[in-house]
């Protein structure tokens, strides 16, 4: 009855989201936003303004006036490529806030020029979740990992995406979290999760001010080389408890279509959100909110505008990995959590090694590969064995976490080649083995978790060992080599 209940109310309140964006459809207000963009000691001209719902660009001496909108907090700008906005404490400096008082705000912006980043990489890392203090030392040697990984790559310019979930729901945790992060020398992105929120408020639009307070807009775009980045805020409290679903407001959709006109068909967009916009099997004909709180409720609308690019979204929240192809032009990277199972475990629930995303880009074209924290590049996948008890049997199973539809998964028995493995669906032997034991676990809900990436093979009765070799999309081949008679 009380599931009834709630999704009666969910019902209702999806009904009323019409009425909603109708309220975000602000028009002109009475503040003018202006001033100049420069870098390299000139103005810059054509650099987007914005005040998260008009945009303008500057003219050739980099002057700006732009309308405000009625409620509008920020103005803010979209870098454009071969510039940085300042870092300072650790928070990328891409905005100012408008004032309360006065017709007009003189806000000048005061970009770093970085030299040519048409080849450029970046991290796409999530669910850093920092909730106790026994966490933060293992979020330093997380992070350690991430220096090391970065000095390795010599001089490749670098940003990171962090996808959301900083915290968990310990804003506290803030001042902490970015000075760790600072010790990357990199700037940070952060995307809006369902734990960096304040919920239980009247309305969503009150849910963002804590994490606005710390980073400012929970919108916005920036550019580097010949990539368009885009971060969202799909994260909409119902104003209950807490409770959430999936969501683009018409506001944020408003702005995202006026942010990316100033781009040309074709161009190569990059959207990090929190909570992935597609679930297989989704069905949203019914109301089941366990599935409004796990994927995109509105995705067809994102879908539409982005419909005119080569896109990669990229989203956490559920801490666990995965790749969707949504379309030919549009591929989704659910990256698995930098905290593995919530810091109770070094894997995922899935079985994907806690760890982080990396995209390198050159020129329009993006090429990626998951590191895990502790491992060197090359361990993409985990082997293992498992004795059939019901058949007498032998089972190899292959867990390839970052594995999409274009990989190859082969086994070689004894130096044979016997072809594919099977893909299944199932659950992570190691993810079970180290999840079960609840007396261990701080967090007793967590568990292991069904996924898509395993592979199994059932060797003879009489091999002594069983390698498996995996092909990326990219022609990069990894193996592991098992021992049967272990």
């Amino acid at each position: 009855m009380k599931k009834i209940l709630y999704n009666s109310l969910v019902t209702l309140i999806l009904l009323g989201l019409s009425l909603l964006a109708v309220a975000h459809r602000s028009g002109p207000g009475s503040r003018i936003a202006e001033g100049y963009v420069r870098g390299g000691g000139a103005g810059l001209q054509g650099v987007v303004v914005t005040d998260g719902v008009h945009t303008t660009v500057t003219d050739a001496k980099g002057w700006y006036q732009l309308a405000c909108s009625e409620g509008a907090q920020f103005v803010y700008l979209s870098a454009p490529a071969g510039y940085q906005p300042p870092v300072t404490a650790g928070v990328v400096q891409f905005f100012y806030p408008l004032g309360t008082e006065g017709k007009k705000d003189r806000r000048d912006f005061l970009l770093e020029k970085t030299g040519d980043d048409t080849r450029h990489a970046f991290l796409a890392l999530a669910d850093v979740q920092l909730l106790r203090e026994e966490e933060f030392p293992l979020l330093e040697t997380a992070i350690a990992d991430i220096r090391e990984h970065l000095q390795a790559a010599g001089n490749l310019p670098f940003h990171a995406l962090d996808c959301g979930d900083i915290i968990f729901d310990r804003p506290e945790n803030f001042p902490r979290y970015v000075e760790s992060m600072r010790t990357l020398g990199i700037p940070v992105f952060r995307v809006a999760g369902n734990h960096d929120l304040d919920y239980n408020g009247r309305s969503n639009d009150r849910a963002s001010l804590t994490f606005q307070k710390w980073f400012g807009p929970d919108y916005y775009s920036f550019n580097r080389g010949k990539i368009h980045y885009v971060v969202l805020n799909d994260v909409f409290y119902l104003g209950r408890e807490y409770f959430y679903i999936g969501y683009l407001p018409e506001r944020q959709l408003e702005w995202l279509s006026r942010d990316l006109s100033h781009l040309a068909p074709g161009t190569t967009v990059v959207v990090a959100l929190h909570i992935p916009t597609y679930r297989p099997g989704e069905n949203f004909k019914t109301v089941d909110y366990s599935r409004l709180a796990h994927s995109l409720v509105n995705n067809t609308a994102l879908y539409q505008i982005l419909q005119p690019f080569k896109v990669h979204i990229i989203s956490g929240h559920n801490h666990t990995a995965a790749k969707y192809l949504i379309a030919e032009n549009l591929m989704e990277h659910n990256v698995a959590a930098l905290s593995g199972s919530w810091w109770q475990s070094s894997v995922c629930p899935d079985g994907t090694p806690a760890g982080y995303a990396v995209f390198e880009a050159n020129g329009s074209e993006l090429s990626w590969y998951y590191k895990s924290v502790g491992h060197p590049v090359s361990h993409q996948l985990r082997v293992s064995l498992k004795n059939m008890e019901e058949t007498g049997r032998r089972q190899v199973t292959a867990n390839v976490w970052n594995w999409d539809p274009a990989w190859r998964v082969k086994w070689f028995e004894d130096g044979v080649d016997r072809g594919e493995m099977e893909p299944f669906s199932g659950k992570d032997p190691l993810a079970v083995q180290l999840l079960s034991d609840k007396s261990k676990m701080v967090h007793k809900w967590i568990s292991a978790d069904t996924c898509d990436h395993l592979f199994r093979a059932f060797p003879s009765p009489g091999a002594a060992q069983v390698t498996v070799e995996v092909t990326d999309r990219f022609g990069a081949s990894f193996r592991e080599t098992i021992n049967l008679n272990k």
